[in-house]
């Protein structure tokens, strides 16, 4: 495959390398075909979104790795920047992977599932296995329309045996059997790992994960924000434990679940996106108004002031009212201080 002989899936060249998508209008455009299945055809693919300028929830070497380890079993595309993943999100309604998640795409499909550290995967090497299981499983369960590299192994070593049998020595011969037995307990060895990934990455309605919490509960305004909101209420309930007479296998488990929940990324580059839009008294509105409306929003303007509502489904997320006129230093910090009030923000950072 490093030599360009993985042939072409779709649009892509099939490699064990991953793409680096290009901040450009072409860039945008593949990374719209992929959030909506429209990039390849047979394999599935992993698109790494971004959390910052040329940073990832994965280091650089651990996405090379994942896509070597890939190759020819799914494409792996990396996003360039945070700013590039507003633009691919108002392009196709929110349906793309943000905020350092990854998105499993399917062809004709789009994304189907997102990945980020969480509830359920508690580090980035654990990141990098489930998206590799998650991507094999997938791909195992898509039709097959050809042979793949076992396969053909496999083939091989049986014609060779058919073609030489008349004029090959028994050591010949038991040697073929040999090599094509180990090349089905390989095939085998991968089947298992299938079989064994399936519970880690199809989890059931009843089951608790961040996606079916958003599907029960409602969208998120942004990544990881449901399972930061529990992570307050174990924290304010460890608070007041001793008043309400709190149990301590309860407090045992708030406890852990405090530990082993991390906050989530796309909770910093949220407050860091509002620090940075009230930073220019004379673009302080639009800007806003810009990053809201990734987040939630829509705008209703009034006579001196602009109204920002919630859609619909963001329950309990208040009405926002930004000023049009300029505001002084201390009058943007309290601006962005109010914001981040509104959005419930403020007590989720430890």
């Amino acid at each position: 495959m490093s030599n360009t002989w993985g042939g072409i899936d779709g649009s892509i060249s099939v490699s064990d390398q991953p793409v680096w998508v290009t901040d450009s209008d072409d860039g945008l455009e593949l990374a719209h075909a992929i959030t909506l299945g429209g990039a390849s055809r047979w394999l599935p693919i992993v698109y790494v979104s971004a959390n910052g300028r040329s940073s990832w929830q994965l280091s650089r070497n651990d996405i090379e790795g994942l896509a070597y380890d890939l190759g020819g079993i799914a494409h792996v595309f990396v996003e360039p920047n945070r700013a590039f993943s507003y633009k691919l999100r108002s392009i196709t309604e929110g349906r793309n992977a943000y905020g350092g998640a990854m998105g499993l795409s399917m062809p004709g499909q789009g994304i189907i599932r997102r990945y980020h550290v969480g509830w359920d995967i508690q580090n980035s090497k654990d990141l990098k296995e489930i998206l590799k299981l998650a991507a094999m499983s997938v791909r195992s369960q898509m039709p097959v329309l050809g042979w793949d590299w076992t396969d053909l192994q496999e083939q091989a070593l049986r014609a060779q045996r058919e073609r030489d049998r008349s004029r090959l020595s028994a050591d010949d011969m038991a040697q073929l059997y040999d090599e094509e037995i180990a090349n089905l307990q390989d095939k085998i060895r991968q089947l298992e790992i299938q079989v064994s990934s399936i519970g880690i990455i199809s989890a059931s309605d009843s089951e608790f994960s961040d996606d079916n919490l958003v599907q029960l509960i409602g969208p998120e305004f942004y990544s990881g924000e449901i399972s930061d909101r529990i992570r307050l209420a174990m924290k304010l309930g460890l608070n007041v434990a001793d008043q309400v007479g709190l149990d301590e296998r309860s407090r045992v488990i708030f406890h852990k679940i405090i530990d082993k929940l991390p906050v989530s990324p796309a909770l910093n580059e949220l407050l860091l996106d509002l620090s940075r839009a009230t930073k220019d008294s004379k673009r302080v509105a639009s800007a806003l108004v810009s990053l809201l409306a990734r987040h939630g929003y829509f705008e209703k303007a009034d006579n001196k002031h602009i109204r920002l509502e919630a859609l619909k489904g963001f329950e309990g997320l208040e009405a926002i009212t930004l000023p049009k006129t300029p505001s002084d230093g201390r009058g943007l910090k309290n601006l962005c201080k109010q914001v981040e009030r509104t959005l419930g923000l403020t007590k989720l950072v430890d």
